[in-house]
């Protein structure tokens, strides 16, 4: 009996767990040290966003992905990732997070290198950065 109670108290953490972070947007919201912008969707049904953090005047966090009309992210759509990778060499976690480590690295959009397979994220991203940091 006790082991079923803690199996069962087990299953609804896990379950809570999952439905508040089930591959649903994280982003923060817009304050004095968070940029944020986002697109509209495209034809495909994904739109761009990014939260850029400020510590002063430097940028010490990148947040970039895409969402669906549903909310969830591209970075955690496996079966879009298993059909980018095999074309592009890389998935679109794997691009975003390069993005905005690049980001972060040179703190100039300008200075953000094209990743390889991902051209189109890669301008999506440049763009909203620019306007996350001009709305700043």
């Amino acid at each position: 009996m006790k082991r079923t109670l803690v199996l069962i108290g087990s299953m609804l953490v896990i379950l809570t767990f999952v439905t508040a972070c089930g591959g649903k947007s994280a982003f923060p919201k817009a304050s004095d040290n968070v940029a944020v912008a986002e697109d509209d969707f495209d034809a495909h049904g994904w739109k761009g966003k990014v939260a850029i953090t400020f510590e002063g005047d430097k940028i010490v966090k990148v947040q970039y992905d895409e969402l669906n009309k549903k909310g969830d992210l591209k970075s955690g759509d496996k079966a879009y990732a298993a059909q980018m990778e095999p074309a592009a060499g890389v998935t679109p976690a794997e691009a975003g997070e390069q993005l905005a480590a690049s980001l972060v690295k040179t703190q100039d959009v300008s200075k953000v290198d094209t990743v390889t397979g991902a051209t189109e994220i890669t301008a999506r991203f440049k763009e909203l950065a620019e306007k996350a940091l001009s709305s700043r």
